[in-house]
């Protein structure tokens, strides 16, 4: 994350954008007044976040939300606190090609996994310039599908093709460890993220599970099926996974537009969202922020949702 091309020409001036976004929810109308800077790097106004089948979302530590759009091979960058748009990045010395996933690391730069390059592109989150490209067979990445940090600083990926996920070291992306056995069930793997009490969560669509791992040595800790521990848990393709400060886990259900929140502690299940209501359409990516919030990217519906984390309501739905 160096100086990127958007920021050459710098910010300069701000043209004034209004964007209603009028919310139908409960019979109530929400009408949201955004303003957007205006975006230098390409010289043009941008007329929309630039979403182009957002696959995968994150949060940085600057309160910053970032959506990988697998579509055109680029990267949005918002203001969570208003949702108004900060930057798109996209340019082909980012190495994005076909980015499928992405995270935050607690030294403040952002992770994204390109799924057809077998590679990894960090960049630094304050200003959105690129840090290094990782690419070679040693990684062990294959079909690239998610990643996530943990608070050790080290780097996991979900490699779906492999069936295999590889431990990276944040400091400078040295590989750590390339973890493929049977014992933990990876099948198709699609989502990891990490928790505060030291696990690694894994999301298995091809057999509806959910790997939990510890976080200092990899080990197996559980495998949660939808029968496991007596709770239908609604895993239907669970795709992406996250996790928030209160302790939860949130997964994205594919298979039938849901999502589905459980308790990182004892894996116990809070509850399955679904509904027109919530906007999720063919969502694949998932993340929450420091303000208590769920956002999840809607891949056929171009749009993000804005969930309460506290109790799974609705805040808004940009599109």
């Amino acid at each position: 994350m160096k100086t990127k091309k958007l920021n050459q020409q710098g910010f300069s001036h701000f043209e004034a954008i209004v964007l209603i976004v009028v919310i139908v929810l409960i019979g109530a109308v929400s009408t949201f007044v955004f303003s957007r800077k205006h975006n230098t790097h390409t010289g043009t106004t941008p007329k929309s976040y630039g979403f182009n089948s957002p696959y995968a979302i994150t949060s940085d530590n600057r309160g910053h939300i970032w959506v990988v759009n697998n579509g055109d091979s680029s990267v949005t960058e918002l203001n969570a606190k208003d949702g108004s748009l900060v930057q798109v990045l996209k340019d082909t010395k980012y190495g994005f090609n076909s980015p499928y996933a992405i995270t935050s690391d607690n030294r403040g730069h952002i992770w994204v996994g390109n799924l057809s390059g077998n590679s990894i592109t960090e960049l630094n989150a304050k200003d959105g310039s690129l840090v290094q490209v990782l690419k070679d067979t040693k990684y062990g990445f294959n079909e690239l599908q998610a990643i996530t940090a943990d608070n050790l600083g080290h780097i996991w990926v979900a490699n779906s093709a492999g069936s295999s996920v590889t431990e990276l070291n944040a400091k400078d992306g040295s590989l750590i460890n390339v973890y493929k056995d049977g014992r933990y069930e990876f099948i198709h793997p699609m989502g990891i993220t990490s928790d505060n009490l030291g696990h690694i969560w894994v999301t298995n669509d091809f057999n509806n599970s959910v790997t939990v791992l510890n976080v200092e040595d990899g080990t197996l800790i559980k495998v949660y099926k939808n029968a496991s521990q007596g709770f239908n848990y609604g895993f239907n393709y669970p795709y992406a996974i996250t996790s928030d400060s209160l302790g939860h886990i949130w997964v994205i259900n594919g298979g039938d537009n849901s999502v589905t929140e459980l308790n990182a502690k004892d894996g116990s299940l809070v509850k399955v969202y679904n509904g027109a209501s919530y906007g999720f359409n063919s969502p694949r990516g998932i993340t929450t922020d420091s303000l208590g919030h769920v956002w999840v990217a809607n891949l056929s519906g171009t749009s993000v949702t804005e969930l309460n984390a506290k109790d799974g309501s609705l805040v808004r739905v940009l599109k």
